[in-house]
C-alpha cells in the first residue's frame, strides 16, 4: 500500500506576498486619482478665470455680482473665492484666494490668455505673496488684465 500525501493550497508567505503587491498597486492608484483630481481643479480654475475675464470685458463696468451670477458662484475649487477689483486705466485684477503653496506656484507659472485668445497679450501676471510660501493654504494669486 502506497501512502501518498498530497498538499494543495498556498503558504502563508505566498499570501503575504500577494497582499503586499496588492497594497503597492492600491497606493499607486490612490496617488494617480489624487493627481487627476488636482489636475482637473487647476484646469477648471483656469477656465473660470477666462470666463470671468470674458464677462468683464463684455460688460460696460466691473460688476462682480453679475459676473459671479453668470458663473454660478464666486467660490473657487479650493473653497476660497474669486475676487474682481477695478484698477485705473481700464485694468482689472482677478484674484484666486486660499491656494496651497503648490497650486500657487502652478498658477504663478501658468500662461494666462486674455479673453481674445492671445497668449500673454493683455494679461499681466503678478502674485501675492510673491513666493507662495504660506503653508496654511492662504496664498492669493492675482492676474491683472490691461
Amino acid at each position: 500500500m502506497t501512502n501518498i500525501n498530497l498538499k494543495s493550497g498556498r503558504s502563508m508567505i505566498e499570501m503575504l506576498g500577494v497582499i503586499a503587491i496588492m497594497g503597492v498597486i492600491t497606493i499607486g492608484a490612490v496617488q494617480m486619482i489624487g493627481w487627476a483630481i488636482n489636475s482637473n481643479r487647476r484646469s477648471e480654475t483656469q477656465l473660470d478665470v477666462f470666463r470671468i475675464a470674458l464677462a468683464v470685458d463684455n460688460s460696460a463696468e466691473i460688476n462682480g455680482s453679475a459676473v459671479f451670477n453668470a458663473l454660478g458662484s464666486d467660490k473657487n475649487r479650493w473653497g476660497g473665492r474669486y475676487e474682481i477689483s477695478a484698477k485705473q486705466n481700464g485694468q482689472y485684477t482677478i484674484s484666486i484666494t486660499d491656494l496651497g503653496a503648490d497650486d500657487c506656484r502652478f498658477f504663478q507659472s501658468a500662461q494666462w490668455k486674455d479673453p481674445s485668445g492671445k497668449t500673454g497679450g493683455r494679461g499681466v501676471f503678478s502674485s501675492r505673496p510673491s513666493n507662495c510660501a504660506n503653508t496654511n493654504n492662504r496664498n492669493t494669486v492675482e492676474i491683472t488684465f490691461n
